[in-house]
């Protein structure tokens, strides 16, 4: 078994993620329009208000990575973490965005 250094980690991730976008368009692009609406109205956003509006407008995306893929950019700032209430997340932590755009 080979130990990743973290370069080689960094490059994995960022490959993952540019295959789960590709796959994951017009999700994606709901997903992040969203995101942006609910950050400028409560100045953050996590993906459980995104999980929210997609179960009401019944979308889902092809594979379950494509939610950490909707903040990728520049214009997106870390804030911190919170408890998730999804319920299927176990009460894991979360990242929480705020839109800079």
């Amino acid at each position: 078994m080979t130990q990743l250094d973290l370069i080689e980690g960094e490059a994995r991730k960022e490959e993952g993620i540019g295959r789960v976008s590709g796959n994951n368009g017009l999700f994606l692009n709901r997903m992040r329009n969203k995101a942006i609406d609910i950050s400028n109205l409560w100045g953050k956003v996590t993906t459980d208000d995104l999980r929210a509006y997609a179960d009401h407008i019944e979308i889902s995306p092809h594979h379950p990575n494509a939610w950490g893929a909707i903040f990728k950019g520049k214009n997106w700032k870390y804030i911190g973490r919170t408890k998730s209430a999804w319920p299927p997340n176990h009460a894991r932590s979360i990242s929480v965005w705020k839109w800079e755009g």
